[in-house]
Protein backbone atom coordinates (compact mmCIF):
# COMPACT_ATOMS: atom_id res chain seq x y z
CA UNK A 1 0.00 0.00 0.00
CA UNK A 2 2.82 2.09 0.83
CA UNK A 3 4.32 1.82 -2.02
CA UNK A 4 1.44 2.37 -4.51
CA UNK A 5 0.50 5.80 -2.68
CA UNK A 6 4.16 6.95 -3.10
CA UNK A 7 3.52 5.80 -6.47
CA UNK A 8 0.45 8.05 -7.00
CA UNK A 9 2.25 11.32 -5.04
CA UNK A 10 5.11 11.33 -7.58
CA UNK A 11 2.79 11.02 -10.91
CA UNK A 12 0.81 13.71 -9.57
CA UNK A 13 3.82 15.88 -8.50
CA UNK A 14 5.52 15.17 -12.14
CA UNK A 15 3.09 15.31 -14.35
CA UNK A 16 0.92 18.48 -12.65
CA UNK A 17 -1.10 18.54 -16.30
CA UNK A 18 -3.40 15.60 -14.91
CA UNK A 19 -4.30 18.14 -12.46
CA UNK A 20 -6.03 19.83 -14.28
CA UNK A 21 -7.02 17.46 -17.19
CA UNK A 22 -8.35 15.02 -14.47
CA UNK A 23 -9.30 17.53 -11.02
CA UNK A 24 -12.40 14.92 -9.78
CA UNK A 25 -10.23 11.95 -10.00
CA UNK A 26 -6.89 13.71 -8.70
CA UNK A 27 -9.67 14.66 -5.49
CA UNK A 28 -10.21 11.10 -5.47
CA UNK A 29 -6.70 9.49 -5.41
CA UNK A 30 -6.02 12.49 -2.18
CA UNK A 31 -9.30 11.66 -0.54
CA UNK A 32 -7.61 7.51 -0.33
CA UNK A 33 -4.24 8.73 0.61
CA UNK A 34 -5.51 11.30 3.44
CA UNK A 35 -7.99 8.07 4.62
CA UNK A 36 -5.25 6.00 4.42
CA UNK A 37 -3.24 8.09 7.10
CA UNK A 38 -6.53 9.01 8.90
CA UNK A 39 -6.37 5.27 9.61
CA UNK A 40 -2.69 5.17 10.59
CA UNK A 41 -1.19 5.35 13.98
CA UNK A 42 -1.72 8.86 15.46
CA UNK A 43 -2.73 9.70 12.24
CA UNK A 44 0.40 10.03 10.53
CA UNK A 45 3.22 7.19 9.20
CA UNK A 46 5.84 7.01 11.51
CA UNK A 47 7.69 4.55 9.03
CA UNK A 48 11.29 6.35 7.44
CA UNK A 49 10.79 6.62 4.05
CA UNK A 50 13.27 8.78 1.08
CA UNK A 51 12.10 12.27 -0.19
CA UNK A 52 8.90 12.86 -2.08
CA UNK A 53 9.09 15.60 -4.54
CA UNK A 54 6.62 18.59 -4.83
CA UNK A 55 6.60 21.90 -5.81
CA UNK A 56 4.04 23.17 -7.60
CA UNK A 57 0.63 24.72 -6.30
CA UNK A 58 2.14 24.92 -3.40
CA UNK A 59 4.67 27.45 -0.90
CA UNK A 60 7.68 26.59 1.37
CA UNK A 61 10.24 27.78 3.04
CA UNK A 62 14.00 26.82 3.14
CA UNK A 63 15.86 27.68 6.38
CA UNK A 64 20.03 26.74 6.65
CA UNK A 65 20.86 25.08 9.33
CA UNK A 66 17.47 24.86 11.22
CA UNK A 67 16.78 23.34 14.12
CA UNK A 68 12.92 22.43 14.76
CA UNK A 69 12.53 23.62 18.38
CA UNK A 70 13.40 27.39 17.78
CA UNK A 71 11.30 27.24 14.35
CA UNK A 72 8.37 26.11 15.78
CA UNK A 73 8.37 28.96 18.09
CA UNK A 74 8.71 30.90 15.71
CA UNK A 75 5.96 29.29 13.56
CA UNK A 76 3.23 29.70 16.25
CA UNK A 77 4.37 33.67 16.84
CA UNK A 78 3.63 34.34 12.99
CA UNK A 79 0.63 32.08 13.07
CA UNK A 80 -0.49 33.08 16.62
CA UNK A 81 -1.90 29.89 17.86
CA UNK A 82 -0.05 26.90 19.60
CA UNK A 83 0.86 24.25 17.29
CA UNK A 84 0.97 20.35 17.87
CA UNK A 85 3.83 18.72 16.26
CA UNK A 86 3.39 14.81 15.22
CA UNK A 87 6.41 12.66 14.15
CA UNK A 88 5.76 11.74 10.40
CA UNK A 89 7.69 10.25 7.41
CA UNK A 90 7.55 12.26 4.12
CA UNK A 91 4.20 10.88 2.30
CA UNK A 92 1.99 10.97 5.19
CA UNK A 93 3.38 14.86 6.22
CA UNK A 94 2.90 16.16 2.69
CA UNK A 95 -0.51 14.49 1.91
CA UNK A 96 -1.80 16.10 4.91
CA UNK A 97 -0.10 19.38 3.68
CA UNK A 98 -3.19 19.22 0.96
CA UNK A 99 -5.29 20.37 3.98
CA UNK A 100 -4.60 23.56 4.91
CA UNK A 101 -4.33 23.14 8.71
CA UNK A 102 -1.58 21.21 8.19
CA UNK A 103 2.28 21.62 7.73
CA UNK A 104 5.17 19.69 7.09
CA UNK A 105 9.00 20.68 8.17
CA UNK A 106 10.95 18.16 6.41
CA UNK A 107 13.83 16.29 7.97
CA UNK A 108 17.60 18.12 6.64
CA UNK A 109 18.15 18.03 3.24
CA UNK A 110 21.71 19.12 1.84
CA UNK A 111 21.49 21.64 4.47
CA UNK A 112 18.62 22.80 4.17
CA UNK A 113 15.35 22.43 6.65
CA UNK A 114 12.09 22.99 4.05
CA UNK A 115 8.55 24.11 5.30
CA UNK A 116 5.70 23.53 3.69
CA UNK A 117 2.49 25.21 4.95
CA UNK A 118 -0.14 26.75 2.45
CA UNK A 119 -1.69 28.57 5.12
CA UNK A 120 1.34 31.00 4.84
CA UNK A 121 0.29 34.33 3.17
CA UNK A 122 2.05 35.78 0.02
CA UNK A 123 5.31 37.47 0.16
CA UNK A 124 3.45 40.72 -0.13
CA UNK A 125 1.95 40.26 3.07
CA UNK A 126 4.24 42.19 5.75
CA UNK A 127 3.87 40.05 8.07
CA UNK A 128 5.20 37.57 6.58
CA UNK A 129 8.02 39.28 5.15
CA UNK A 130 8.56 40.07 9.30
CA UNK A 131 8.66 36.22 9.67
CA UNK A 132 10.93 35.48 6.81
CA UNK A 133 13.12 38.56 8.26
CA UNK A 134 12.97 37.18 11.96
CA UNK A 135 13.68 34.03 10.83
CA UNK A 136 17.26 34.49 8.69
CA UNK A 137 18.17 36.52 11.73
CA UNK A 138 18.45 33.88 14.37
CA UNK A 139 19.16 30.84 11.18
CA UNK A 140 21.19 33.15 9.07
CA UNK A 141 18.93 32.90 5.65
CA UNK A 142 15.34 31.82 4.82
CA UNK A 143 13.67 31.97 1.51
CA UNK A 144 10.01 31.68 0.17
CA UNK A 145 8.74 29.92 -2.94
CA UNK A 146 5.31 30.44 -4.01
CA UNK A 147 3.57 29.10 -7.47
CA UNK A 148 0.07 28.21 -8.69
CA UNK A 149 0.13 27.83 -12.55
CA UNK A 150 -3.85 28.06 -12.43
CA UNK A 151 -3.44 31.90 -11.74
CA UNK A 152 0.03 32.23 -13.15
CA UNK A 153 0.95 32.90 -9.67
CA UNK A 154 4.84 33.05 -8.70
CA UNK A 155 6.63 34.35 -6.02
CA UNK A 156 10.23 34.14 -4.37
CA UNK A 157 12.12 35.72 -1.43
CA UNK A 158 15.46 36.03 0.18
CA UNK A 159 16.39 37.06 3.32
CA UNK A 160 19.59 37.14 5.13
CA UNK A 161 20.56 37.98 8.48
CA UNK A 162 17.69 40.50 8.83
CA UNK A 163 17.61 42.13 5.73
CA UNK A 164 15.30 41.38 2.50
CA UNK A 165 17.79 41.03 0.15
CA UNK A 166 14.66 40.33 -2.65
CA UNK A 167 11.39 40.17 -2.48
CA UNK A 168 9.26 38.91 -5.87
CA UNK A 169 5.42 38.63 -6.45
CA UNK A 170 3.30 38.04 -9.79
CA UNK A 171 0.17 36.30 -10.46
CA UNK A 172 -2.52 37.48 -12.93
CA UNK A 173 -0.50 39.38 -15.19
CA UNK A 174 -0.21 42.01 -12.41
CA UNK A 175 3.34 42.56 -10.20
CA UNK A 176 1.88 42.76 -6.65
CA UNK A 177 5.58 43.32 -4.90
CA UNK A 178 9.42 43.76 -6.46
CA UNK A 179 11.57 44.22 -3.95
CA UNK A 180 15.19 44.65 -4.07
CA UNK A 181 17.55 43.83 -7.25
CA UNK A 182 16.79 40.49 -8.95
CA UNK A 183 19.15 38.22 -8.70
CA UNK A 184 22.04 36.23 -11.18
CA UNK A 185 19.59 33.50 -11.61
CA UNK A 186 16.69 36.04 -12.41
CA UNK A 187 18.56 37.61 -15.18
CA UNK A 188 19.37 34.34 -16.63
CA UNK A 189 15.80 33.46 -16.85
CA UNK A 190 14.61 36.63 -18.29
CA UNK A 191 17.75 36.31 -20.78
CA UNK A 192 16.43 33.18 -21.73
CA UNK A 193 12.77 34.10 -22.31
CA UNK A 194 13.75 37.30 -24.59
CA UNK A 195 15.64 34.91 -26.60
CA UNK A 196 12.69 32.26 -26.62
CA UNK A 197 10.71 35.50 -28.06
CA UNK A 198 13.56 37.25 -30.13
CA UNK A 199 11.55 37.00 -33.34
CA UNK A 200 8.41 38.48 -31.32
CA UNK A 201 9.01 42.39 -31.42
CA UNK A 202 5.40 42.80 -30.07
CA UNK A 203 6.29 40.87 -27.06
CA UNK A 204 9.42 41.85 -26.28
CA UNK A 205 8.46 45.69 -26.60
CA UNK A 206 5.80 44.47 -24.05
CA UNK A 207 8.25 42.61 -21.39
CA UNK A 208 10.49 45.59 -21.57
CA UNK A 209 7.16 48.24 -21.32
CA UNK A 210 6.50 46.49 -18.15
CA UNK A 211 9.88 46.40 -16.28
CA UNK A 212 10.62 42.50 -17.12
CA UNK A 213 8.32 41.47 -14.52
CA UNK A 214 5.58 39.68 -16.65
CA UNK A 215 8.24 37.01 -17.82
CA UNK A 216 9.85 35.28 -14.38
CA UNK A 217 6.90 33.82 -12.15
CA UNK A 218 5.93 31.08 -14.11
CA UNK A 219 6.04 27.43 -11.60
CA UNK A 220 9.42 25.98 -13.35
CA UNK A 221 10.76 29.17 -13.18
CA UNK A 222 10.58 29.17 -9.29
CA UNK A 223 11.54 25.72 -8.77
CA UNK A 224 15.05 26.71 -11.17
CA UNK A 225 15.68 29.65 -8.56
CA UNK A 226 15.35 27.59 -6.05
CA UNK A 227 17.43 24.95 -7.25
CA UNK A 228 20.44 27.57 -7.44
CA UNK A 229 19.46 29.32 -3.93
CA UNK A 230 18.97 25.72 -2.19
CA UNK A 231 17.53 23.09 -2.70
CA UNK A 232 14.78 22.18 -5.87
CA UNK A 233 12.24 19.87 -4.29
CA UNK A 234 11.16 18.36 -7.46
CA UNK A 235 14.73 16.96 -7.67
CA UNK A 236 15.63 15.73 -4.25
CA UNK A 237 18.14 12.73 -4.19
CA UNK A 238 16.59 9.46 -2.86
CA UNK A 239 19.86 8.92 -0.84
CA UNK A 240 19.67 12.35 0.64
CA UNK A 241 17.85 10.98 4.12
CA UNK A 242 15.55 8.30 5.20
CA UNK A 243 14.95 10.47 8.61
CA UNK A 244 11.25 11.42 9.69
CA UNK A 245 10.29 14.70 9.07
CA UNK A 246 7.59 16.72 11.65
CA UNK A 247 3.87 17.64 10.52
CA UNK A 248 2.13 20.22 12.74
CA UNK A 249 -1.44 21.41 12.80
CA UNK A 250 -2.09 24.87 12.92
CA UNK A 251 -5.65 25.00 13.32
CA UNK A 252 -6.94 28.66 14.90
CA UNK A 253 -9.65 27.53 16.55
Amino acid sequence: MDNLLRMLHTLLVENPWILYAFPWGTLIVYGLIKYWIKESKNGFDTNADTPIAFGYKTKWIAIKNADNETLLALLEAYHKCKIKTFPSNWLSGLTAVTNRDFGFITPPIQGWTLIVDNKIEDIQDTAVRAFLSKLSEVFGEAQYFGNHRVVGYGAVGLFKNGACIRAFSYADGTPYLDLGEATKIEKTIIAEAYEEEKDDTEMIEYYKSKNNLPIFGHDEQILKVAENWSVNPLRFNQNDTTALGLAFSIATK
